[in-house]
């Protein structure tokens, strides 16, 4: 089963008059609002930068290595710098807002696809868990700080640009393409012609029922892969794909590992009983939360996920087998519904970082 490195490797001398743009085509984009373009790519959307020159900087930086997440990034933009499909396109307008005050953690960029067509691809989180916190963070905020600067965003592209708007983004950054559509000024998105969300997380049913969102809903492609975790939860009324990963549980996540045949993905009908399972105990116990009470539940879920002493998904997924002790430590030091909140999600949270964890603890115990 091929990668999206496989795919790029294959189309590098295919251009899009040759085959049109298509959904990894999008996935790819996405992905290349990660790489950190400071000083590289201007904020204005006038002053343009060849994709091609724009990698070729940022990888000859001596510190391209600590600047990447993840490390296969570095792979990834070789191939688009020296693609004859990718390298040629003008991208611009790179901003990036970061405020600890209020959790804000924002970037974005233009890509011009073809003459009058833009790609406005929204950064989504990384391998941190406090960048998974955030998304948790939009189950009790009718707005984060990053969903408002999205909205912006794509208000400055429309004065900015002549043209049509597609919208895409990987996790958080889908979520973002899809509220930037939603609550941009309604002049604008008329202007909307698709937006991707690459298992990016919906929104609570509030946000759903506006008529910003019923506006543009018809327009969305969502993309989650087969043990989805981020990607379902809270609430989508758009129809969504099922992606085939190469991975298990929350590695999942990690476009890298998503099936490609030709031009498409390589799809399933279903996800897994794992993704079904914390898809309804996730939104069942929120459900019951109030706002107060889901932000109080997210923080109690947080800490003691921070007792681990993991700082990334992967050394959750490895690692939480020698901390159970203060974990369980933790949860004694909360009340009985609150505890049992906690336990039965990090079950499930659990069960979506590998199956096969049982027999991994089994192995160890003999």
């Amino acid at each position: 089963m091929e990668n999206l490195f496989d795919y790029l490797g294959r189309t590098a001398s295919v251009s899009f008059a040759e085959q049109s743009f298509n959904d990894v085509d999008a996935l790819a984009l996405a992905r290349l609002s990660y790489a950190p373009f400071d000083g590289i790519v201007g904020e204005g959307f006038q002053n343009q930068t060849s994709l091609e020159d724009a990698c070729a900087r940022l990888l000859a930086d001596p510190a391209v290595e600590q600047k990447l997440l993840p490390k296969q990034d570095r792979r990834f933009l070789s191939l688009l710098q020296s693609s004859r499909r990718f390298g040629k396109l003008w991208i611009s307008g790179y901003q990036k807002q970061t405020d600890e005050t209020t959790d804000k953690q924002f970037a974005a960029l233009c890509i011009q696809l073809l003459d009058g067509c833009y790609y406005l691809s929204f950064r989504g989180t990384d391998d941190t868990l406090s960048g998974w916190k955030e998304n948790f963070d939009m189950s009790f905020l009718m707005a984060v700080p990053a969903q408002l600067a999205a909205a912006e965003y794509v208000a400055q592209a429309s004065r900015n640009l002549s043209g049509s708007l597609w919208l895409g983004g990987h996790s958080k950054g889908g979520n973002l393409a899809v509220y930037g559509a939603a609550f941009c000024p309604p002049q604008v998105q008329t202007s909307i012609g698709k937006v991707w969300n690459f298992d990016g997380p919906g929104f609570r049913k509030s946000v759903v029922e506006q008529q910003g969102y019923q506006s543009v809903v018809d327009r969305v492609e969502t993309f989650v892969p087969q043990s989805s975790v981020v990607g379902m939860l809270l609430e989508h009324e758009e129809d969504y794909t099922i992606v085939r990963s190469s991975q298990k549980g929350l590695l999942q996540h990690d476009p890298y590992t998503w099936g490609i045949k030709g031009n498409r993905f390589v799809t399933l009908k279903t996800t897994t009983q794992t993704s079904k399972l914390v898809d309804e105990t996730i939104k069942d116990w929120l459900a019951q939360l109030s706002c107060a009470q889901r932000e109080e539940f997210i923080e109690a879920l947080f800490t003691v996920i921070d007792q681990t002493g993991a700082k990334t998904v992967k050394e959750l997924s490895t690692n939480w087998y020698r901390t159970a002790g203060s974990v369980l430590r933790s949860l004694t030091r909360l009340d009985g519904n609150m505890r049992k909140a906690v336990l039965y999600t990090l079950w499930a949270l659990l069960k979506a970082v590998g199956e096969n964890l049982l027999e991994e603890l089994v192995s160890q115990e003999d």
